[in-house]
Parts: structure tokens; sequence; C-alpha cells
């Protein structure tokens, strides 16, 4: 192939029974296709590359009867393609009973090549339960053309030290079987000295320390392209030190205790929830909790195993083995509007109430759709969604941010009028006059 050294062997025989031939000299024509500037001639042998064709010619003082000579010597293929070749054998005075054998033609076929190179890297070290990821970065290093399709072979650490999760890359189609992650690469043809995208392979470290191992390789999968140089398709191995340790998840909710919604006003009663997961792959000891509370929201009286800093609460968990999740840590608070919040809601609540907001609107549409279709009353409770969605946007405004509550109704009334006058409602769906004054919420 283009780039790659080619091995040629000439092998000469004396079939006679006794007779020894003297001075016998092989003319090697020499294929256009291969390179043999840089080539040694064997033994007894020389080039003459500007001769037309080139030729190797070979000499030796005798060749015995029933004796083999052969002949090796190397060039570098050069141009794609098929080029002919012939050896020929002859001895000055030698009558040879059988001429007809004295001449071999061989065609050489060239074909393209792309001297593919695999390097995989990841982290030097981590911890048990980590999730890391690892990059295969292929390159076409000097082709001499360009690379086609390829494909790379992923050697994923052991199950029982690594869980594999997904892989990414452009032009890159992989499929995951076992330790074994395949990617056949369809992109643009990498020409020499570029590299193709990168694959970036991620997972979760489930062994508890040591070390694991991760090797690729790469192999040319078209069969007109070759890889003159094998040595550096792998497999490149990347090596993670891995100390012991888990995965901690911290979980948390805060809804309004009488109405469990994540929206609330000056004075009402909130519920914090706090708990911790061990999500592996080990057990833990000494595990604690933290979250620091909003300044507008009073701490009440604590569970057993927390405590409280200013607006900063640590709770003990202790141990928590591999998979668990601890028990709740229930809290009580208040929002009290402290100082520097003007008695807006919290950031939690704000948001909270701009999504509950936008979720009854659009029930409330989706309830007069349906009621138009049927051309008959109201679902049952449209006048308690509709009612709330009203209050929710009396709370927004009172307790929320004025500079955007404003904005917000106004956005909200405009739509749900947007949407009854425009094509929201097909033909025969629009609800009746009478069904929307049966819609207006008695106060």
């Amino acid at each position: 192939m283009r780039g790659a050294a080619s091995t040629f062997t000439v092998e000469v025989t004396n079939n006679d029974a006794s007779a020894a031939v003297d001075d016998p000299t092989l003319v090697v024509e020499l294929p256009g296709n291969v390179d043999f500037s840089t080539s040694t001639a064997p033994a007894g042998c020389s080039f003459d590359l500007a001769a037309t064709p080139r030729r190797l010619t070979c000499t030796r003082p005798s060749l015995a009867a029933q004796t083999t000579w052969t002949t090796v010597f190397q060039g570098n293929g050069e141009t794609a393609g098929v080029a002919i070749t012939k050896a020929s054998i002859s001895a000055v005075g030698n009558s040879d009973g059988n001429p007809g054998n004295d001449e071999l033609t061989k065609y050489t076929t060239v074909i393209k090549g792309a001297n593919l190179d695999i390097v995989k890297s990841g982290p030097a070290s981590a911890t048990a339960g980590d999730v890391i990821s690892f990059t295969l970065a292929v390159s076409n290093v000097n082709g001499p053309d360009p690379a086609t399709t390829f494909r790379v072979i992923d050697n994923l650490p052991a199950t029982a030290d690594f869980t594999y999760q997904s892989y990414s890359g452009t032009n890159w189609s992989c499929s995951h079987g076992g330790t074994t992650l395949t990617c056949d690469y369809s992109g643009a043809p990498i020409a020499s000295g570029a590299s193709a995208p990168a694959i970036t392979v991620t997972g979760r470290i489930v062994t508890t320390a040591g070390s694991i191992t991760n090797g690729a390789s790469v192999v040319s999968t078209d069969a007109a392209t070759g890889d003159p140089v094998l040595t550096n398709n792998g497999p490149s191995l990347a090596v993670v030190t891995v100390a012991p340790g888990t995965t901690l998840r911290a979980n948390k909710t805060m809804v309004s205790t009488a109405t469990g919604m994540t929206t609330y006003a000056t004075g009402e009663a909130v519920t914090l929830t706090l708990s911790a997961t061990n999500l592996g792959p080990q057990n833990a000891t000494g595990v604690t909790l933290t979250d620091s509370v909003p300044a507008d929201f009073a701490i009440g009286a604590l569970p057993g195993g927390c405590s409280a800093a200013g607006q900063n609460i640590t709770c003990t968990v202790g141990n928590l083995n591999n998979g668990a999740t601890s028990s709740n840590f229930v809290i009580p608070l208040t929002v009290t509007g402290a100082a520097g919040s003007g008695g807006k809601l919290s950031a939690e609540g704000y948001q909270g109430s701009r999504n509950e907001i936008v979720r009854i609107t659009n029930q409330y549409l989706e309830q007069l759709k349906e009621a138009g279709k049927e051309g008959g009353e109201l679902p049952a409770g449209f006048a308690q969604d509709w009612k709330q969605l009203l209050d929710l946007q009396r709370r927004f405004f009172e307790y929320g941010k004025p500079e955007d509550t404003v904005d917000l109704s106004r956005q909200v009334l405009a739509a749900l009028d947007q949407k009854m006058q425009s094509g929201y409602f097909a033909e025969g769906e629009k609800p009746t006059e009478e069904m929307m004054k049966k819609a207006e919420p008695k106060t």
C-alpha cells in the first residue's frame, strides 16, 4: 500500500537432476507503482533505476542441481493501482531443456494508505463512585492518503470496576456490549496530518480502590485504504488510580405546610425536609447535612440531630450504607419578611408562583376547550381552579417582586384573551357567553 514497505521474493531453482549451471543472471523488471529509491539491494544484486523499465540485476558464480536461489528485496508503495513486474533467469552458454519456465510475470497492486493513530486519555486519579470520562483521539498521522472509514474498539474496565453510561462524538456510531464499545466513523475523510472528532466515553467507578485500565485500538474498515504503520494502532491505555470513597446526595424539599405548594406568603408556615442518600459504592460514616435557610424565614424547633447557627442548619446522619437513604429531618419554618426582604416572596416562592400560575393557566384553557367541544357544562371544579389562578396572581402581586408582577399579570391575562379570540379553539369548540359567565369565580 502507499507509504508502506512491500517485500518481493524471487526464487530460482535448478531443476536438473545432476548438472550445475555457471554464472546465472536474474533480472527483475520492477513495478512502476513502487518506489525503490531508498531500498538496499541484496548481496550480489544492483538496482538500475535510470533504466526503462527500472530493474534489479543479480548474479552468482553457480547454481547446483536441485538447488534454489532466493532473492529478497523491498520497496515502498508509491502510486495506487496495478503494475506489471517480470523476472527472468539466464546463463551464458547454458542449454535449457525447458526455457518456457525461465520467465515469470506478476501483477503488483498498491492500495491507498492512511497512517491511523489512537491516543486514549482520562483522569490520572479519581474516587470510588465518581463519574469519569475518557477521551479517544484518532488521527491520520502522515497519510499519505486521507483516512475514509475506520473503527475504534474500546476495551472498557471490568464491569465489577466500572459501569458504562454513555458516549458522544460527531460522526461516530457506537454500540456497547459487555466491556466492549465499538465505534465506526462515517464522516468526511480525514486528511493527512488531521484528526477525527474525538469520542468521549463516560461511566461510573464502582470498584472501591486500586486502579482501572481502559485500552482502545483503531483499524481501517476501507478495503481500498490500508494502514502503512500498525505499531500506533493501539491499544492505547489509560490507567486511573482509584481512591476509596462513595458518592453522597443531599435531598431537600420546601413547601407550604398547609397547601403543599411552593408558594407562600408572609406569616405562612413552611416545612423544610432534608435527607441524604448514599449512591455508593461504599458504606459511609460521619455523614452530615447542611443547609442555608433564606433570611426571610424564621427557623422553628429543630428535630433531634440538628442544630442551627444563624440561618445555617446542620443535621447529623452518621453511618449510611451503600444504596441507603437516611431518615428525614423535618424542620418547621415561618415566612417572616425579614429586614431587607421588603416582605416579598423568597426566591423559591417567587419561582414557584410563576410556575404554578403558568400550570393553572394552561389547565384553565384546556378545560374551556374540552367544554366547548362537548357544548355543555364546564367540568366540576373549574371555577375553583380559575379562582385559584386569580388568588395566585394576587399573592404574587402582594408578596412577589412588583417590578415583574405587573408584566406577568398582563402576559397571563393577554394570553387568555388572545387564545379565546384566536384560533386556539376550533370551529364549534369556543365556549358560549353563558359558559363564560359560569366561569367567573364567585367571591
